[in-house]
């Protein structure tokens, strides 16, 4: 967000098949499931569920960054940190 905080606004276009994983707002995330578990990000106007496996926060950040034009050797470094 500090780097770009436009582009990180993309981060809200990504979706699971039933589930919200960013947004503006606490509710939109409670409300795409039971167990969303949402924490805001520090710092931004944005929510994030946490109820998700490793394979799925790697895949939502490699997302996020995708959308966000990173190299795709600096995605592989930052999702396998994770």
């Amino acid at each position: 967000h500090r780097i770009d905080a436009a582009a990180f606004s993309e981060a809200t276009l990504v979706k699971g098949r039933k589930r919200v994983y960013f947004a503006d707002n606490e509710q939109t995330l409670l409300a795409s499931g039971q167990t969303t578990k949402p924490k805001a990000i520090p710092n931004t106007p944005f929510w994030v569920i946490t109820n998700n496996n490793t394979s799925r926060k790697q895949q939502m950040i490699e997302q996020v960054m995708i959308r966000m034009n990173f190299p795709a050797d600096i995605i592989e470094k930052v999702t396998q940190s994770i």
